[in-house]
């Protein structure tokens, strides 16, 4: 069975960062991968020329658990903080993702999403990138939910943007990052990013 993935590009609202980065790390991390069947959550900040500022990466043991009944009612009755927290997002693109393939290690200090309407340019990345510096990669094939909009993303006041598939560059350093995305910037959106902290179920639990 295929990993499934939520990726997550999101700014927010420089007034309530603080807020915004205390509920990510001592609440809402905790609360996503505490859900039966997610397997990790990872969070990363953008490297100077990335825009927006965070990209987030939740997996999990398949792509039905991100469209499941019981994280669907999570998504419909978020905690008081999250919804104080949530008109604060900005430039929001949110999408339920299947793990085409993988290669390398999956846990480095920073990372390289790089967005293509063509399934072949990812491809063709990848096989390029097995090297010295790129570590480990993973593509993911975006997934089609469940229509409407959950409470959560009425609450951020905008419908969510979506993409179609995105390969997610493990790099050795955040320099190695910001190297590859700007030998990547004409292939599509692409972003670097440093590593802010990852939880796996396992340590979630009590």
């Amino acid at each position: 069975m295929s990993r499934g993935g939520l990726l997550i590009w999101n700014g927010c609202q420089p007034d309530a960062l603080g807020d915004y980065e205390r509920w990510h790390q001592h609440e809402h991390l905790l609360e996503r991968v505490g859900i039966p069947g997610f397997k990790k959550g990872s969070r990363f900040e953008a490297l100077p020329g990335t825009e927006p500022q965070f990209f987030t990466l939740y997996e999990t043991a398949s792509p039905e658990v991100l469209l499941s009944p019981r994280y669907r009612e999570r998504l419909a009755d978020p905690s008081p903080w999250t919804r104080r927290i949530m008109p604060a997002f900005t430039d929001v693109s949110r999408t339920v993702c299947r793990q085409e393939a993988s290669w390398g290690i999956a846990n480095t200090a920073a990372l390289v999403s790089l967005v293509a309407e063509e399934s072949a340019v990812l491809a063709r990345v990848a096989s390029e990138m097995q090297g010295e510096s790129c570590l480990g990669w993973s593509l993911w094939q975006a997934v089609v939910e469940p229509g409407g909009m959950s409470e959560e993303q009425e609450m951020r006041g905008a419908a969510d943007k979506h993409i179609a598939q995105a390969l997610l560059l493990r790099m050795a350093r955040p320099q190695d990052a910001t190297r590859t995305a700007t030998a990547l910037a004409e292939l599509g959106d692409v972003g670097a990013y440093a590593l802010i902290a990852s939880m796996t179920a396992e340590e979630a639990r009590p």
